[in-house]
């Protein structure tokens, strides 16, 4: 009679728990510390909290992002430790050498792993339910949340970590490869923004995208960095319940997951055509040797020109370019023959025509690419948004431009800037101001552009420099009125107006007691209306210059003087203001408004003055 042909051996199972006991031990005595213990240490007075049921469930959630976090360590740990066999020539020839199939040899091992850590992961959360049980709060979602999270995240790295035991087969490369894998897209995405910056023209690496496809693709990296979602339950009116929060990162958790099924898979087709006598190299699996060759050479190359570029002096334009192509090199030398060592075991990795031929390919595709990049092919930054398709455009610290005529103004400066790109670039050599705006379009997504302004005598003195020019269109007067005005809905009448306080610390007037140092809300509103609003149309008032110029050419020589406007505006002017500057997006405005009086805000300076102030002594 044929035997049933197995693909589980319980022995070999065994053997391998057994080997792996002292793994698992720890783990399951860490997380009774880290999570019940924890629980049993909190102080259960419902007097201390406004709702102790929501703060005992939201600590407990936020021991997800831990359980996913140490999920990726226990992960390769295990899969290193389960299948540590296959590192060493005699134990994989030993187990290749019994009467057993390799699907039963791979999940007999496999399943140790998946199943002790899922049975210490259950354990420390019906521990943790039972101590909140006992004290009379029991949180069963919490705990069930905290068992879902960290056995699925475990399952994905987990999965990634036994693909790599599949494919390399030195012990200590092992873990640096899954430690350098778990951080390459993060890693790889930052260092090209930061590097393409210098040289591509317009390119921004000030937003990076915390959130993007590059940063989710490296878990650990992008859990480190945002951690999972846990916010209260919302109420039907839309307002937050604090006695009960909710995770809502099962999304990416279960991709997490699935991941590590698919990699787990592909790990057992790895094994099942894995040349045994090959354990001992960095890569085992024949095919994947060029993979790896050219991957860590093109990896190298780009992070060790972010690197030393970043601990030099910053160039733009053709002196960056030249710069990072030398850099670029020298990091493909460097990761090229490194990784002919690891595969070769051997330093003579330097002969042969046919090994300098692909060096030299590997720097020739290098070069284009930055080549590429630097003249904008594709056209990513030399497009300009049509004015229509623009909701708004943030200019940093200085503002937002919303109105058409605002937005128009941005977009053709942006078009100027990019056919001046070679005049500027030169005229750029010595000093440049850098400038960034971003454009946030209807359709939901966000351009950052960023250029580097020549900014010497010569363009400070011409008016149709580039530096000049956005100088003007920051302090035109819808943009200075945009950054400092109370919004009008708010000045209607003087019923929102507080008081106005008044401080003069660079003063001898400050010694006058009899000076008013708060003005009262119909006075506020009419020093605000009469003076400081007529006064941020027609003076430097407001005005914010980016140029290295403005200090000494814009500057009033006399005393400055600070006055503060505190408003209590109703909900109908708050509405009002809300639907006129956000229309559908969620808005914020301000109650306090601030502004620093010289002589040259001639209005406001001369109110001043007939209350006492002076602005005769020198500015400090």
């Amino acid at each position: 009679m044929t035997s049933k042909t197995s693909c589980f051996d319980s022995a070999i199972f065994k053997r391998s728990l057994r080997k792996t006991l002292p793994l698992w031990a720890c783990y399951f005595l860490f997380w009774l510390f880290i999570l019940p213990g924890d629980l049993i240490s909190f102080n259960y007075q419902p007097e201390y909290y406004d709702s102790l049921t929501g703060r005992l469930c939201e600590r407990i959630l936020t021991f997800c992002t831990v359980g996913t976090l140490l999920s990726a360590l226990i992960g390769l740990l295990a899969a290193w430790l389960l299948f540590s066999w296959l590192f060493r020539a005699n134990t994989s020839y030993f187990y290749a050498g019994l009467p057993v199939r390799r699907e039963a040899l791979f999940l007999s091992n496999f399943f140790v792993g998946l199943l002790m850590v899922t049975l210490v992961n259950l354990l420390t959360a019906l521990t943790a339910y039972c101590v909140t049980l006992l004290h009379g709060y029991p949180q069963l979602y919490a705990c069930a949340c905290f068992f879902g999270t960290s056995t699925l995240s475990f399952v994905g790295f987990y999965g990634f970590a036994v693909l790599l035991a599949m494919i390399i087969g030195q012990a200590a490369a092992m873990p640096a490869v899954y430690v350098i894998l778990n951080f390459t897209s993060s890693v790889l995405y930052y260092s090209v923004q930061s590097l393409l910056s210098e040289f591509v023209y317009g390119m921004s690496n000030i937003y990076h995208n915390f959130g993007s496809v590059f940063y989710r693709l490296s878990p650990i990296a992008y859990i480190m960095t945002n951690g999972l979602s846990v916010l209260p339950a919302q109420l039907a009116d839309g307002s937050a319940d604090f006695s009960r929060y909710v995770f809502s990162s099962w999304g990416y958790i279960a991709s997490l997951a699935g991941a590590g099924l698919v990699f787990a898979i592909l790990a057992l087709l790895v094994f099942r055509r894995r040349e045994m006598e090959r354990s001992g190299d960095v890569i085992a699996v024949k095919p994947l040797r060029p993979v790896f060759l050219y991957c860590f050479t093109v990896g190298c190359s780009i992070v060790i020109s972010y690197v030393i570029s970043s601990m030099q002096a910053s160039l733009f334009g053709s002196e960056g370019f030249r710069r990072a192509l030398l850099f670029l090199i020298l990091g493909a030398f460097l990761g090229y023959f490194i990784a002919q060592m690891l595969l070769q075991k051997t330093v003579a990795v330097f002969r042969g025509a046919k090994t300098w031929l692909r060096f030299g390919a590997v720097c020739l595709v290098l070069v284009l690419g930055a080549t590429a990049a630097r003249y904008d092919i594709l056209g990513l930054y030399s497009r300009v948004p049509e004015v229509d398709d623009i909701s708004y455009i943030d200019l940093s610290y200085l503002g937002e431009a919303r109105s058409r005529s605002e937005l128009e103004a941005v977009t053709d400066f942006q078009k100027l800037a990019i056919a001046r790109r070679k005049e500027n670039e030169a005229a750029g050599a010595a000093n440049v101001t850098p400038v960034r705006f971003t454009y946030y379009l209807k359709d939901g997504s966000a351009l950052s552009y960023c250029y580097r302004l020549a900014d010497n005598e010569a363009t400070q003195k011409d008016p149709d420099s580039l530096i000049c020019r956005y100088d003007a269109l920051l302090n035109s007067e819808s943009m200075v009125l945009r950054r400092n005005a109370i919004p009008e809905e708010f000045c209607r009448d003087d019923s929102g107006f507080v008081y106005c306080s008044i401080e003069d610390y660079g003063s001898q007037s400050m010694a006058d007691a009899a000076l008013p140092r708060y003005l009262s809300g119909d006075a506020a509103f009419t020093f605000y209306t009469t003076c400081i609003l007529p006064d941020l149309k027609d003076t430097e008032l407001g005005k914010t210059h980016i140029t290295s110029f403005s200090q000494e050419t814009k500057m009033s020589d006399s005393a400055a003087i600070y006055v503060s406007f505190f408003l209590d505006p109703t909900n109908e002017q708050i509405n009002a203001y809300i639907d006129r500057v956000y229309a559908d997006a969620p808005g914020s405005y301000s109650d306090h408004f601030g502004y620093t009086i010289t002589k040259d805000a001639r209005r406001s300076a001369a109110y001043l003055e007939s209350l006492g102030y002076s602005f005769d002594l020198p500015a400090e």
